[in-house]
């Protein structure tokens, strides 16, 4: 079984479905996830 890891500052939306971990400072939705929106840090 693969474990995926949120960052901190990360947002999943409702219903997402992640299929790779994702950077800190992002937003993900759909299905498969896409980042929508990403932080500068």
């Amino acid at each position: 079984m693969h474990y995926i890891h949120i960052d901190d500052g990360e947002a999943v939306g409702a219903g997402s479905a992640l299929v790779k971990d994702m950077p800190s400072g992002t937003s993900v939705f759909g299905n498969p996830a896409r980042i929508v929106f990403q932080k500068d840090i």
